[in-house]
């Protein structure tokens, strides 16, 4: 926490010194894969938000960040790594490049962009892996309008054709319509459902 952002929260010594303590102990501090904490952590990096007020505050901060910059093309690096039999997103080396244009004065808004871009770039490099010229975009990162135009755009260039949810969320709330879809349908008898 020896970040200039991380180094105070946002929030009381008392609290601070809690976190540090938490964070030392690994107490309360599951392993996620979400992008929302990515985002959480470009957003505390830059200075925009360190503590939330309601969901998606952080990430909407580095978005309007990021839709403020004019031409970035350029990405940062999240390479694709083997971890315990699946593919991760290695984001060490994004938060790296973060931090190395924040300290050399680059501006919140091409930095912002350059991390939408790296996603952009993961999501094809994760299509390339599957060999499917299909492409289904979903999860809460996907309100992101800028996140959703560059990923999109980047897709259609590489010659993906590309879905997304329009007509429901594309967070939790569009998940839990297809999971009472597929459970009406199984309902009906028009899918088997498996155990186990």
């Amino acid at each position: 926490l020896a970040l200039p952002p991380a180094a105070d929260l946002g929030c009381a010594p008392s609290l601070r010194d809690g976190v540090v303590r938490a964070l030392d102990a690994g107490l309360n501090c599951p392993y996620t894969s979400g992008m929302g904490r990515l985002f959480d952590a470009v957003a505390s990096l830059l200075g925009l938000c360190q503590v939330c007020d309601y969901e998606a505050e952080a990430a909407m901060a580095v978005q309007y960040q990021a839709e403020a910059a004019t031409g970035e093309t350029r990405a940062y690096p999240l390479p694709l790594v083997d971890g315990d039999g699946i593919r991760e997103l290695d984001w060490r080396p994004t938060l790296s490049s973060v931090l190395a244009d924040r300290d050399a004065g680059e501006p919140a808004t091409r930095i912002a962009a350059r991390f939408h871009n790296a996603l952009a770039e993961a999501v094809l490099a994760v299509a390339g892996l599957a060999r499917l010229r299909r492409v289904v975009l979903g999860g809460g990162c996907f309100q992101n309008r800028q996140l959703l135009s560059v990923t999109v755009a980047r897709l259609r260039a590489a010659g993906y054709e590309v879905y997304w949810p329009r007509a429901v969320p594309a967070g939790d709330g569009g998940i839990a319509l297809g999971q009472l879809t597929v459970a009406a349908a199984r309902e009906a008898g028009y899918v088997s459902g498996r155990s186990g």
